[in-house]
């Protein structure tokens, strides 16, 4: 997939209203009649019904079709609806959302007229009033752990660091769409805010973070400002007593949309920042950010347990990865991934962050 941004095409309904999609009830679509679609040929084998993989060059149907993925026994692929539209038929990530939904007649949402304009003008004030009643981060210092979904989707914002350095490489709308998955938001000027919540929505903790956001700079798409710091920690600081508190408990983010894609194969990354990278590059997986090796114990790996995951460390960080992992594979399959290797090539602290900077660039 092309990550250059003018390669990402715009979707805009009529008389300039902003067209949405649903992501989650795309993916929901029945992965059979997507393929039939497309004009593969399906036949039953078994109980299962397979097709050719379009991805590499088959002679003897090789790809099982399940309920909302494809997997292929051959070359290993795995992908979603809305990612076999996307591979399939030369598609950007937004192109295979708009063909769905004028397929199936689901997933699109548009505002186009004055009184739906007008409605989301009045949501958006009284969002921003019940902002303003809710207690900022620095009086909840003093406080109890205020911070909830509800907290988190009315700061999801386009205007912090992160976004900002997101919106030089990938389409803005793209750029939305994951900001309001996983609940990206803005602190203080345009600090980055990443929630980290579980899968009932409790939010244990938030990164924050500020970023370079000149593309120009060698800093690009790094930190800025010093280093980042987890709320949640300065907050247990000052209250030592709070030991129920959600933040209290360890969670890895993007844990909370686990169980909403129980089909999906899981990428497990470090950062939340690469998480959100690889979002943008494949979003036909699930990507998932542990922070670091400390966090790879056999308690906070339930999250993952049957999945299929394919592990993405820092270049540095591999083979201890390798090491804790290994004894955790009767918990989940875990596939170190293949790209590895060509963030080795580029230094040993590279990362996703990194590759992508440099095809940017290049």
């Amino acid at each position: 997939m092309s990550i250059v941004k003018n390669k990402i095409s715009r979707q805009s309904a009529p008389f300039g209203g902003r067209v949405t999609y649903d992501t989650s009830a795309l993916n929901g679509l029945p992965m059979l009649e997507v393929v039939k679609r497309l004009n593969h040929t399906v036949r039953k084998s078994g109980k299962n019904d397979v097709m050719l993989c379009p991805f590499h060059e088959d002679h003897h149907p090789s790809m099982v079709i399940y309920e909302h993925h494809t997997q292929c026994f051959a070359c290993g692929k795995t992908v979603n609806v809305i990612g076999f539209v996307m591979e399939d038929s030369n598609k950007t990530f937004l192109e295979a959302c708009d063909w769905l939904s004028q397929q199936f007649g689901t997933g699109r949402v548009e505002e186009t007229s004055p009184m739906a304009t007008r409605t989301a003008r009045r949501t958006h004030v009284a969002r921003r009033l019940s902002v303003r009643k809710h207690p900022s981060m620095e009086q909840s210092f003093h406080g109890d752990w205020t911070f909830s979904a509800e907290y988190v989707a009315s700061h999801v914002s386009m205007q912090d660091s992160f976004c900002k350095c997101l919106q030089h490489v990938f389409d803005k709308e793209k750029v939305r769409y994951v900001a309001e998955m996983y609940g990206i938001g803005c602190f203080g000027i345009d600090d980055t805010m990443f929630p980290v919540m579980d899968a009932d929505l409790n939010v244990h903790n938030i990164k924050i973070q500020h970023y370079d956001t000149n593309p120009l700079s060698s800093g690009f798409f790094h930190k800025d400002h010093g280093k980042a710091w987890w709320y949640g920690k300065k907050y247990m600081e000052t209250h030592p007593d709070k030991g129920d508190t959600f933040c209290d408990v360890q969670c890895y983010f993007g844990e909370h949309l686990i169980s909403r894609y129980p089909s999906a194969i899981i990428v497990l990354v470090e950062s939340p920042k690469n998480a959100i990278l690889g979002t943008c590059l494949w979003p036909q997986y699930l990507w998932v950010a542990a922070g670091n090796k400390n966090m790879l114990t056999r308690p906070r790996l339930q999250c993952l347990r049957g999945r299929s995951v394919i592990v993405m460390p820092d270049a540095d960080a591999e083979q201890e990865w390798r090491t804790i992992l290994d004894g955790m594979r009767d918990i989940a399959t875990f596939v170190f991934s293949s790209m590895i290797p060509s963030f080795r090539d580029m230094g040993s602290k590279c990362d996703i962050g990194d590759w992508v900077v440099e095809r940017m660039r290049n």
